[in-house]
This record gives structure tokens, C-alpha cells and sequence, in this order.
């Protein structure tokens, strides 16, 4: 229960702004506005993980199990996502 209690009290988003455009303006999902609802949801998720896996990496100095484990996800799942994003390669990945 104290455990529990402790994960629930930090807000990982605490601190985070919502998305805008160059210069504070529009939200990037304007210039997806274009395009049908789902080929504009896949763009916008694939140009958020590669975003936030990129960001790790930088992070934890490449070191992809720092970076699952920073990311709450299996290994494994991880390794996937940076073949995905084509992400890691020159490490060895």
C-alpha cells in the first residue's frame, strides 16, 4: 500500500507543456489536418516514438536497457521499436 501510495503521488507529465508549433503557435496536429484520421494518427505516433526513443538514447548514452527500463517497457519491446524507427543500428542494435 506504501508503495503503491508513493508511485501515485509523482506525475510523470508534471512540468509537461502541450504541444505547439515553431514559436509556441499552432499544435503540430494542424498540419496533419490534411490528411485522412488515420494516416494522420500513424504519422503523428511514429513521429512521437522516434522523438521519445532518439530522446532516450541521448539520454542514457545508448545503453538500450537503461532506456527500456527508463521507459517502463521490456527490452525486447524496445529493441523492436528502435528497428522500427530504424534507430541504434550504428550501436550494434
Amino acid at each position: 500500500a506504501i508503495e503503491r501510495a508513493a508511485v501515485l503521488e509523482t506525475d510523470p507529465l508534471e512540468g509537461a507543456q502541450a504541444p505547439t508549433g515553431p514559436g509556441g503557435g499552432a499544435s503540430p496536429a494542424e498540419g496533419l489536418a490534411g490528411l485522412p484520421f488515420q494516416v494522420a494518427k500513424k504519422k503523428a505516433v511514429d513521429d512521437f516514438e522516434r522523438g521519445y526513443l532518439q530522446a532516450l538514447l541521448d539520454r542514457h548514452d545508448q545503453n538500450v536497457t537503461r532506456c527500456a527500463r527508463a521507459a517502463g517497457m521490456d527490452r525486447r519491446n524496445f529493441q523492436r521499436l528502435l528497428r522500427r524507427h530504424d534507430l541504434g543500428r550504428e550501436e550494434g542494435v
